[in-house]
């Protein structure tokens, strides 16, 4: 089946974007996530049965656009991209719990340099939770997630909070070795 013209200019802004980024060309990488994005949103033949594709391409180009702002020191707008891409990871039919978890860290890093747990401990739990429906309670993305959470729970002396979570993290470091997330 030959692609859709719309999606070989959406993936050669995104191929470019995420080079950039890697690259730290973070200038160029924002210019070309944004372009993502646009393009993405002005795609109006994206049918009912399509929406998870657009979803997953949304949340990808939310990712990237917020990496690329925490780089130039934009956190407002970084942390909105950020909420995008956890929002919208989790609402595709077909969660890469390896996105989510990744966004999710980002966005909770960012909060907590600003101090703000009460916004990045939620969302972190709201992610453990997604995860856990889908890959289980013995997946290795989790411990990271749970090693998060005990840290900031314990940088504000939540002592006993920060013990459960981390006691959680070091099970699944014991029962590890191979990745249990698809």
């Amino acid at each position: 089946m030959q692609a859709r013209h719309a999606d070989i200019v959406w993936d050669n802004y995104y191929e470019i974007a995420t080079q950039a980024l890697k690259a730290g060309c973070f200038t160029t990488s924002e210019t070309m996530f944004r372009a993502a994005l646009e393009f993405s949103d002005r795609d109006e033949q994206v049918h009912l049965n399509e929406r998870a594709p657009h979803f997953a391409r949304q949340a990808a180009c939310a990712h990237g656009l917020g990496l690329c702002l925490l780089a130039l020191e934009r956190s407002q707008e970084a942390q909105s991209m950020l909420r995008k891409a956890v929002r919208l990871y989790l609402v595709v039919g077909t969660l890469d719990s390896r996105l989510v978890a990744q966004a999710a860290l980002a966005l909770a890093d960012s909060y907590c340099a600003e101090q703000k747990i009460s916004l990045a401990l939620p969302m972190l739990k709201s992610v453990c939770r997604a995860i856990t429906r889908k890959d289980g309670i013995d997946c290795d993305l989790l411990a990271e997630l749970f090693t998060r959470v005990a840290a900031i729970y314990a940088d504000h002396n939540y002592f006993d909070r920060a013990e459960k979570y981390l006691r959680r993290a070091l099970k699944l470091h014991k029962i590890g070795g191979d990745s249990r997330c698809v």
